[in-house]
């Protein structure tokens, strides 16, 4: 478990002098779009609840809204002690009852892609916090 925080605080540290908000990542980062077969509410729940489990290290922050009044929600993956965002999702309405997420990133287009987009879909995704979770240790009595 130390050697995960060291790691997830490391990342957070080379991540710091590139501070940036939701905004700028839409305008300057690149962005993933897809669609996905079902309403955005479900695509909406479906995305906060994995990324939420994924990023639950107190290194990230997820921040998500859901605006039912246009339909439309906003997940971002930020890091939690500084202004930094690393993916922002937005999903609205598409036709015929499916939903268009725009997830876009500078740097983090593994999350984006096979992170955020199969888990509004309900499918297992990516999580980069995988990589940190301590290996099972070979029994020494075999």
């Amino acid at each position: 478990m130390a050697l995960r925080t060291m790691l997830l605080s490391l990342i957070a540290l080379a991540l710091a002098a590139c501070e940036s908000t939701p905004k700028q990542v839409e305008a300057e980062g690149a962005t993933v779009v897809a669609q996905i077969q079902a309403p955005p509410a479900t695509a909406y729940r479906r995305l906060t609840q994995a990324a939420r489990e994924c990023f639950a290290d107190k290194a990230f922050r997820v921040d998500a809204d859901f605006f039912p009044d246009v339909n439309e929600g906003r997940v971002t993956l930020a890091l939690t002690r500084i202004t930094n965002t690393l993916v922002t999702a937005k999903l609205s309405p598409g036709p015929a009852n499916t939903t268009t997420i725009r997830a876009s990133h500078q740097g983090w287009g593994e999350v984006a892609e096979r992170g955020f987009v199969p888990w509004a879909k309900g499918e297992p995704g990516y999580c980069i916090t995988d990589s940190f979770k301590p290996r099972p240790q070979p029994d020494p009595s075999r």
